[in-house]
């Protein structure tokens, strides 16, 4: 199934199933659906947008969609062969085709599992945000980056800039503008050791039209307030809180 036909299909779930469909796969907002699924999948929000629109005509939700648009027969053709699926079934399918998006370490919020929606955020989207907006950090721009998410090292990036020792940042998202994040004994350990050299990057916002940035250098010494917390299966990590006070910095 290429980009498209899934940015299509994920469409078409979010208009046939409306809030429900969201509720399922662990979102509140549709923009935090636009916004995680595209930029793992590499496309644009707004297209998932634009194919809920598109299929909105054809269901019974609020919205009226694109009503004088017949509907052109790639979307005709996927709305006749997953017509008789269930939200659960059909959730299923959407879990399924982007299965490999989701590969966030799994770190356990209050003694349960990271939701589905969670999982994407914090990892494939946000990192491939970084990937996109990295430079646009002054101490990033002249760096060459390296994606190490896969070695489990603490951290999911390394940049190098001239021979100089190597800088790690670790990527998180938030659905929200201002949220809660957590951090891995692992990554906690290793940005311990590196102090100024580990950067936590939180892309923020996922629920908005624009998601925007905040990075944080050495940031078991910046003012994140982080607190220790220890789960049943005795994996430890640290969690702090992003909010509107809280000033990017590089220095």
């Amino acid at each position: 199934m290429t980009i498209n036909e899934k940015m299509m299909l994920i469409g078409l779930f979010l208009s046939r199933f409306d809030k429900k469909g969201l509720e399922v796969l662990g979102f509140k907002r549709f923009w935090e659906a636009y916004n995680t699924f595209a930029l793992a999948l590499g496309g644009p929000p707004k297209s998932i947008n634009n194919y809920r629109d598109e299929f909105d005509a054809h269901f019974p939700n609020p919205r009226k969609g694109w009503a004088s648009r017949p509907l052109r027969p790639t979307r005709k053709a996927m709305m006749e062969k997953y017509a008789d699926l269930s939200l659960e079934e059909f959730a299923k399918v959407i879990r399924e085709v982007t299965s490999s998006l989701g590969d966030a370490e799994d770190v356990a919020s209050e003694g349960e599992s990271m939701s589905f929606a969670k999982r994407m955020m914090t990892g494939q989207s946000a990192e491939n945000y970084f990937e996109t907006h990295y430079k646009e950090v002054s101490c990033f721009k002249d760096a060459s980056l390296t994606r190490t998410t896969a070695h489990g090292c603490g951290f999911d990036f390394r940049l190098e800039v001239d021979g100089n020792p190597y800088l790690a940042v670790e990527v998180k998202g938030l659905g929200a503008i201002n949220g809660a994040f957590q951090m891995t004994s692992k990554e906690y350990k290793v940005a311990d050791y590196l102090q100024d050299r580990y950067f936590l990057y939180v892309v923020r916002g996922f629920e908005t039209p624009r998601p925007f940035f905040t990075v944080v250098r050495n940031p078991l010494r910046a003012s994140l307030m982080l607190e220790k917390h220890e789960v049943v299966s005795y994996q430890t990590f640290w969690s702090g809180d992003v909010t509107n006070d809280l000033v990017s910095n590089c220095a």
